[in-house]
């Protein structure tokens, strides 16, 4: 059984009666959707649905689906960038590029291969208050954060 629209309502936080107000039905027609005891949806259907999970009909139409849907986070990223100019939406673009090619940043490695060996590192600390600090500590402190190796 295919979970595709389970998961995605589940995904957008969404009841079956929800999803079934959107889309003219009730959540018993959703819930059969869902279980795939009703594939032969009409078309005024499947672009509803398609509307109420925040997917392309062909989400709907796919008996699996390769494509990538859309997550919570994925549509926050598009609002911002709906805002933007053509200027804009460009220096986001090549902002997201550079990103991507930093190891810091990137999931993939130059191989374009997923490498989730990166761990995140300290760049700040807080005060100590447990110590009376020196000005020598401090300026340890300050040579070892300005220290590129480090």
């Amino acid at each position: 059984m295919d979970n595709r629209f389970y998961n995605r309502r589940k995904e957008l936080g969404l009841t079956l009666e929800e999803v079934g107000e959107a889309c003219g039905v009730g959540k018993s027609t959703v819930r059969k959707w869902e279980k795939g005891i009703i594939n032969n949806m009409g078309r005024d259907k499947i672009v509803l649905l398609a509307k109420a999970l925040k997917v392309s009909p062909l989400f709907i139409l796919q008996a699996e689906s390769t494509e990538r849907v859309l997550t919570n986070y994925d549509m926050q990223l598009l609002s911002f960038t709906d805002k933007l100019t053509a200027i804009g939406k460009g220096k986001v673009l090549d902002y997201s590029k550079d990103l991507s090619t930093n190891p810091i940043y990137s999931l993939f490695n130059n191989d374009n291969k997923k490498d989730d060996s990166h761990h995140l590192t300290l760049n700040a600390a807080h005060k100590r208050t447990d110590i009376e600090v020196t000005e020598e500590m401090k300026q340890h402190d300050d040579d070892i954060m300005d220290d590129e190796n480090f």
